[in-house]
């Protein structure tokens, strides 16, 4: 491997080895693989590779993307920081901590504001301990502003709290992602609001993923318009395989659309438990709007037992198209 100095800056990938990881699940790697992090934002952007073995982590790793220094102006950087394994299967990040294991975000450093834009994290595993923290976060640590795009694809995520957070994300791809063994698969928001005071959660869109066998809820919804769930399986999850609440009145659930997507075995509960393969729901009270815009679109449902295949409450503009509802329910 090449050597890494802050004038070499023509290296065409950044190794966590070059500061000390040693990927062998004793050793704490989290200040190596950030300071490889770090080399390439302060490059205007590079790939950073996650080899073969199991990086064990303690702490946060920050990845930003583009340098907004003149977003005022229009000139910006182009280059991105991407993060990579070999394989989902053979480059492993196990995070012990009960944090955030990555988090794709907004920040100033040394009077530079750096967004997640065009920040790739591609062909990892992530692991966390016991279920608790967050596999992956795009946000903003301040709790607003703009998140920019990213591009997540081709990873494994699985023990955490939450797998896949996302509370500031504007056009942002999600694809051949499994999540799974966490309480909750992905999060978009949260029920006190987030997304509100200037951030966004719009136009994103999810192919090809696999939600399952999370221990409550596969796919949650508090806050964002207009994303787009094509393809892949939302299935086995303990609670509902997805949950959209507009649980606060600044939270903006509309125009979400899943399509074409296989819905299957989620909530061991009774209908009384108001659980099924989709609840859908604004809170009531004064002041607390309706969701509005949701589809679904070509998606095949199965339940279990006596669940229902999906719970409605206080919607506007529900589209049901070319739905499957199989055995042994056919309850709306």
């Amino acid at each position: 491997m090449a050597t890494f100095s802050p004038e070499n800056t023509a290296v065409a990938c950044l190794y966590p080895q070059w500061w000390g990881a040693r990927g062998d699940d004793k050793h704490d790697d989290t200040s190596a693989i950030q300071a490889a992090l770090n080399a390439a934002r302060d490059m205007g952007g590079g790939e950073v590779v996650i080899t073969k073995g199991t990086f064990k982590t303690t702490g946060t790793l920050h990845v930003w993307g583009v340098d907004q220094r003149d977003w005022g102006s229009g000139s910006l950087a182009t280059r991105s920081i991407q993060v990579r394994g070999v394989s989902r299967r053979s480059s492993m990040i196990h995070y012990t901590g009960d944090g955030i294991c990555i988090w794709l975000c907004t920040d100033s450093v040394g009077g530079r504001d750096y967004y997640h834009s065009s920040a790739v994290v591609r062909s990892l595993h992530l692991k966390g301990t016991g279920r608790s923290g967050i596999g992956l976060q795009l946000a903003s640590p301040a709790g607003g502003g703009w998140g920019g795009s990213a591009i997540v694809e081709n990873n494994c995520i699985e023990s955490f709290d939450i797998g896949l957070y996302v509370t500031h994300s504007y056009g942002s791809r999600f694809s051949h992602n499994k999540v799974r063994f966490n309480n909750t698969g992905l999060q978009i928001g949260d029920a006190g609001g987030t997304g509100g005071g200037g951030a966004t959660v719009n136009g994103n869109s999810f192919r090809d993923n696999e939600f399952s066998h999370n221990h409550h809820i596969g796919v949650r919804i508090f806050y964002g318009g207009y994303n787009l769930f094509e393809g892949g399986l939302i299935e086995g999850n303990g609670d509902e395989g997805i949950y959209i609440e507009r649980a606060a009145n600044n939270n903006w659930v509309h125009h979400v659309t899943f399509r074409n997507i296989w819905i299957e075995g989620n909530q061991k509960g009774t209908p009384a438990s108001n659980q099924g393969q989709a609840y859908l729901h604004s809170t009531e009270g004064a002041g607390y709007k309706a969701l509005s815009g949701i589809t679904f679109d070509s998606c095949f449902f199965n339940c279990q037992g006596e669940n229902f295949h999906m719970r409605l409450g206080k919607t506007i503009g529900l589209q049901l198209i070319d739905n499957r509802f199989s055995h042994p329910n056919d309850r709306v």
